[in-house]
This record gives structure tokens, C-alpha cells and sequence, in this order.
């Protein structure tokens, strides 16, 4: 008999090319004494040798800088495609990618691009959004795509040609996440992009296989006590706890992780929960329990946490095997005027008559 295995073992056995890589960069160059008026003045008379400054002194330099680069393109041998007005882009690349041997699958790419992307919350998440989200996965024929918004940036994933599964991460400002807009912060950019897309993937791989052991599953609904510091359980089935769970995965794909505020507003939100009922203190107390109970973690020199990776692996199988198994299955096999019609409550109702038979046989009292 062989042992069973993880989705994520399965999908990795099917994936023969992976590729991780930036895909399009826009860059944007400037000269800051040239955006104020006396600057561009100074730039003409002094740096130029103009004897007047006017606007059509400009276009030489715009002309210079393009035949600079068109020189280089055909010194390097590098194809320049220039694009009539509503043209699409996505049309001319599939031409130019027919001429290539395409390879068989692909697992993801990181890009950083610009796209139509729809939400998978209706408004961006930021510390003053007091606003109702939701999931939202949008389908074009049979091919599904899924789409996700944080401020400026914007995730999209979806099938490419029915080869390969693509991940784009579009970064529009830099600013979203505390880094700066010069080149030298393109490393920086690279590396939260491809953060993301992997998070995405592993969220992905979980969700669909995320079982946990006896004593991980021990250690969440057991009073924890790490130096010194004790936190009350974590009970599988406690309403407040599912809710806790509920909102940690919606913050599984936050990039810079959460804060008191922004946990509170989404839990006030919740079916059932009073904004009243989650004050600031009880807050605090959760997200003490919740990091003492390693399922988040304080992101260094801030006030916010993010999920550790055993904590994702918990929240997924509180949340779902409570909400897609304990709940709905035990409202189908337990007593009621009018029952349920299943195949579980069949099951469970056959032993009953079984027993129920042999008690008349044997003429016991039922």
C-alpha cells in the first residue's frame, strides 16, 4: 500500500518548466531641476548656450535621445516594435511567439506590468477602508482567472494559452510598500513581486491539501505557554475563533501584513459580530494568543504581523473543515422533522434500521 500524498507532491511532478522572471519595466526618466520653470531657464541659457529659452528647443533632444536608442537597438541586434494607436500589444507578442518552440507547461512568472485587473475585494485594503470584501473570480469562457488588489498593485493569475498557469504581480507604486522610485530600488521591487506570486501559489497548494497533525491540532486547542507567558486555547468550533481564522486567511495574500485596526474592521464585518463586540483591548489579547500560539508572527520594527506558515496551514483547516464539513454534514444526519436527503444521511440512517430489525427479532425493547 503506498503512502498518500500532498497535492503540492502531485503538481510538482507535472510541472516541467518553471520560470520566474520580470517581465516588462517601465522607466520613467527625469531631471529634477528641469520640473521648475527657473530650472529649465538656467538649463537652455547656461548648460545649452541658448541666447532664448522656447519649447521648441526641447524636441531636438527628444529626437537626439530616441535615435540613441534606435542606434544601440541595431548595434545589439535588439528588434524595436513600435505600436499603432489601438493596437493590442497582446495580439502582436502571440505572433512574434508562434515563431518559437514553445515549451509543454510552465508553473508561474513574476511581471511587472500594468493590466486590466478586477478585485478579489471590492475596495483596496488600507488602514481606513471600514468596508465590506469579498472574493471574486472572474471567467472568461471556461478559462478562470483570479485577481487580487492591494492599493497600487494588483495580482493577476490566470491560463495562458492552456499551457501554462501565469502569476503577474504589477507594482505601480513603489510607495506602497516604503520603497523609493530610483533605479537602485529595482532589486527590492523584484523581490517583493516574486514574493507575492509565490504566496499566492503556496496559499493555492494548501487550501486544497492542508491536513495538520494530532499534535499541531493539540497545540492550537490546548492553553500555550511560551517563557513565561500564558494564552488561553484556541477551541476548534468557538465562534470567535472561527472568525479569528476566517479573517487570517483573507490576510494570507497581504504583502505588508496587518495591524490591530485593520483585523478588527473585517472581524466587525463578520455575520453575527457587533463592531462593540471587538474593542481595541480584546484585539490585543487575540493577537497576543494568536502569536503565542505560533500562527502569527510580529513583522520586525512595526506594530503589524503576518502569518507564519504553520499558521496558514491552521487558519485554512479551522476555517474550512469546520465550515465545509463539521457544520453542513452534521445538519444532514442529525434528527429533524424534515431530514435532509443525502447519501451521509442514508449511511447513517442504515445501522439504525438495521439494529432496529434485530431488536423486533429478537423481540427486545428498542
Amino acid at each position: 500500500m503506498s503512502a498518500p500524498r500532498s497535492v503540492a507532491e502531485v503538481l510538482n511532478e507535472h510541472v516541467t518548466l518553471e520560470v520566474e522572471g520580470i517581465d516588462r519595466m517601465y522607466l520613467n526618466v527625469y531631471v529634477p531641476g528641469l520640473q521648475r520653470e527657473q530650472g529649465v531657464v538656467n538649463f537652455f541659457r547656461f548648460h545649452r548656450g541658448n541666447q532664448f529659452v522656447s519649447s521648441a528647443l526641447m524636441d531636438p533632444i527628444s529626437k537626439e535621445f530616441v535615435a540613441a536608442l534606435e542606434n544601440y537597438a541595431r548595434r545589439k541586434k535588439v528588434p524595436v516594435i513600435q505600436f499603432r494607436k489601438g493596437q493590442r500589444k497582446d495580439d502582436i507578442a502571440a505572433e512574434r511567439r508562434k515563431k518559437f518552440k514553445r515549451p509543454r507547461a510552465l508553473s508561474s512568472s513574476a511581471r511587472l506590468r500594468p493590466g486590466q485587473v478586477q478585485l478579489i475585494f471590492d475596495r483596496r485594503v488600507t488602514a481606513r477602508t471600514p468596508d465590506r470584501f469579498r472574493t471574486r473570480v472572474i471567467t472568461d469562457g471556461v478559462v478562470p482567472s483570479l485577481h487580487v488588489d492591494y492599493k497600487n498593485t494588483r495580482i493577476k493569475q490566470y491560463h495562458k494559452e492552456g499551457r501554462a498557469l501565469r502569476t503577474e504581480t504589477t507594482i505601480n507604486n513603489t510607495r506602497d510598500f516604503g520603497i523609493g522610485k530610483l533605479l537602485k530600488n529595482l532589486p527590492a521591487l523584484r523581490q517583493i513581486g516574486f514574493q507575492a506570486n509565490r504566496r499566492l501559489l503556496d496559499v493555492q497548494r494548501i487550501s486544497h491539501d492542508c491536513a495538520i497533525g494530532e499534535d499541531a491540532f493539540d497545540k492550537v486547542v490546548r492553553p500555550a505557554e511560551v517563557e513565561g507567558q500564558r494564552a488561553s486555547a484556541l477551541r476548534f468550533g468557538d465562534k470567535r475563533v472561527q472568525a479569528l481564522f476566517a479573517v487570517l486567511v483573507v490576510f494570507s495574500l497581504q504583502l505588508r501584513g496587518f495591524n490591530n485596526r485593520e483585523m478588527r474592521v473585517l472581524l466587525a464585518q463578520l455575520p453575527g459580530l457587533d463592531p462593540a463586540e471587538y474593542p481595541i483591548g480584546r484585539m490585543t489579547c487575540d493577537l497576543r494568543r494568536l502569536r503565542l500560539h505560533g500562527i502569527i508572527e510580529r513583522i520586525p520594527r512595526s506594530h503589524r504581523y503576518q502569518l507564519t506558515a504553520d499558521g496558514l496551514r491552521i487558519a485554512l483547516f479551522f476555517s474550512r473543515t469546520c465550515a465545509r464539513l463539521l457544520r453542513p454534514k452534521l445538519a444532514e444526519i442529525m434528527p429533524r422533522p424534515e431530514p435532509i436527503p443525502s447519501a451521509l444521511r442514508i449511511a447513517f440512517d442504515r445501522p439504525n434500521a438495521v439494529i432496529d430489525a434485530c431488536c423486533e427479532e429478537e423481540q427486545l425493547a428498542a
